[in-house]
């Protein structure tokens, strides 16, 4: 804060004042802007901290072990330590981390007079709860996602952005791991599990969305084909199966995810590589799958999927459509676009777009019509693309 003049010499904050006279204090509001900026810097540059300490988090189980408690559970940092696979952990590392975890909101913490602090969770951290005793995820967690993205394999490509940028030689994970996250998680079998169990996790959360928007078209599909292509272990495809099943799914995906799809009672896995073809349906559903790639190979999926199609067929599409510059809804959703659209970047060849984008994309590859129907409960801002055929009036 600075005076003016007349105050040099003067306790801060002082003024005096004479018979017939009064002056002011003068503030110099861009020491509180850099003041705010060094401050949100500091944040910036320590929070890795945060989203490593959420690894830590669930590696260990904190918010499981929390819950169990029930939902309004209160532990202190020696009473979750009884329920982690140490014998001797450091109660004192613990519950520092804890509490560090809590001043961004991760948990919640309370101190009462003579009592040891008490952690409980908050709507951060039960997003993060497992159900365990029913030997997997639970629909409605993101550890599973939480875990793939702060891999270390996955992690590590950040440190090559200024390359790619300044050389242009190739994308920041082609240029640490020779190939594409795709393509490491084929050959490595512990990150394949994780980004099997992230990519199915999460669209158990995104179908609910999916069908509340969506259902009544679903349901003219019955006694007809739908084909998930890139379906993965067939998260999506199986609930539509049971809430309509007199469609016929199909889930179609790699053979070596295929191989470790379980089995669903309506629907049939069929193993092959959307580049080369696509099977023949009367609709076609793809989430998230086009966003993986660039425009030429995004082309390449789109006419196979033409080419599948009946001639009254369509295709049915997940996807995050971008707000134009300036016009997001929230700050928020246009802060997910960019995130989003960076992890593109980051560990594929693909991007997030924009409507144009979009539109352009269908028409080079024969689909003359769309409709864009938005999910607005989805946390992630993803929207339905239905698209017809050149041949098919919408």
């Amino acid at each position: 804060m600075l005076v003016n003049e007349e105050f040099e010499g003067q306790n801060r904050g002082e003024a005096t004042m004479d018979s017939g006279k009064s002056d002011t204090i003068c503030v110099d509001h861009r020491k509180d802007e850099e003041l705010e900026g060094f401050i949100d810097l500091w944040k910036l540059m320590f929070g890795f901290m945060y989203s490593l300490g959420l690894r830590w988090a669930v590696e260990l189980g904190i918010p499981d072990i929390i819950a169990k408690g029930g939902p309004e559970s209160m532990l202190s940092a020696e009473e979750i330590a009884g329920f982690l696979p140490s014998p001797s952990p450091n109660i004192d590392f613990l519950s520092r981390t804890l509490s560090f975890l809590a001043t961004r909101g991760i948990f919640s913490q309370t101190l009462q007079p003579n009592s040891p602090i008490k952690y409980g969770l908050t709507p951060i951290s039960k997003w993060l709860i497992n159900d365990t005793d029913n030997g997997g995820a639970k629909a409605g967690t993101f550890a599973p996602f939480l875990l793939l993205h702060t891999h270390e394999a996955v992690i590590s490509p950040w440190y090559r952005l200024g390359e790619s940028i300044l050389s242009g030689s190739g994308f920041p994970f082609e240029l640490v791991h020779g190939k594409l996250l795709f393509s490491l998680a084929e050959s490595n079998p512990e990150l394949g599990r994780l980004f099997n169990e992230a990519m199915g996790t999460y669209s158990k959360i995104l179908v609910k969305d999916i069908l509340a928007a969506y259902g009544d078209e679903f349901r003219k599909l019955e006694f007809r084909s739908l084909v998930d292509v890139g379906g993965g272990n067939g998260s999506i495809i199986s609930v539509i199966s049971r809430s309509f099943p007199n469609i016929k799914c199909c889930n179609f995906d790699l053979p070596e995810v295929i191989s470790e799809a379980p089995s669903c009672a309506g629907v049939q896995h069929i193993a092959g590589d959307m580049f080369v073809s696509v099977p023949n349906a009367d609709a076609i559903f793809m989430k998230g799958i086009l966003h993986d790639w660039g425009d030429e190979e995004c082309k390449k999926i789109l006419k196979n999927c033409h080419q599948a199609l009946s001639k009254q067929g369509k295709l049915i599409m997940v996807e995050m459509v971008l707000a134009e510059a300036g016009q997001s809804k929230s700050s928020w959703s246009e802060e997910i676009g960019g995130i989003r659209d960076m992890i593109m970047l980051s560990h594929q060849r693909g991007k997030e777009r924009r409507e144009e984008e979009w539109r352009k994309l269908l028409q080079s590859s024969g689909f003359n019509h769309y409709n864009i129907i938005s999910l607005p409960s989805e946390p992630l801002q993803m929207s339905i693309i239905e698209a017809f055929p050149a041949h098919v009036e919408d």
